[in-house]
Formats: structure tokens, sequence, C-alpha cells
């Protein structure tokens, strides 16, 4: 099975698209993918790509087993999942992620 542990992005040779506010987006194109990468490591985050062949494999790999949950295995992502379902059953704010994990903050609206 494959591992897509801290991958940032998918290279699909396009980062333009429909976007939410279109009057808006155009005022501002979308990043390059150099200025994604930059961005990301400047926040300290390692940054790694995974080519769409990697995830067209994975994907109907899932589905011929039945699998509804796409997810690759990673215990980073797991982590993430059990706190952010745990911080819902008990109705606490959600905490974003950081680079780092002395510099969580709750989410504010």
């Amino acid at each position: 099975m494959r591992d897509f542990s801290g991958r940032v992005a998918v290279v699909t040779g396009s980062a333009s698209g429909v976007g939410l506010a279109p009057e808006r987006d155009a005022e501002r194109p979308p990043p390059t993918l150099e200025a994604l990468r930059e961005m990301i490591e400047n926040a300290g985050i390692a940054f790694a790509v995974t080519e769409p062949e990697e995830v067209a494999d994975y994907t109907l790999a899932a589905l011929r087993e039945d699998r509804f949950w796409i997810l690759p295995p990673s215990a980073d992502q797991d982590a993430r999942l059990r706190e952010r379902t745990a911080s819902i059953l008990e109705r606490r704010t959600p905490v974003l992620a950081r680079a780092s994990e002395g510099d969580r903050k709750p989410h504010r609206a």
C-alpha cells in the first residue's frame, strides 16, 4: 500500500480552475507550484508532491477492495483524524494544525 504521508500537493500541471469567487480570483491568480513550495517550506513544513498516476493507482486499488474511505495509511494523519473526531464528539472548539505542535491555537471563524 502506498504511503503519501508528508505529501502536500498533487502535481496536475494546472493551477487554474473555477473558484468560489470568480471576480476575486480573476484579480489574484492562483500561486504557482514553486510559490506554494516556498510558502510551505517557509512555514517549516517539508514539501513533497504526489504524481496524479500515484493517486489514480491508489484510488483504483481502494475501489477494487470496496473501501469507502480512500485514505493512505499515515500515523500522523490518523492522529489528526482521532483528534478531530474527539473534538467533535466532545463539542470542543477545533484546534488548527500548525508547523510546530507548540503553536496550536483554537480556530476562530
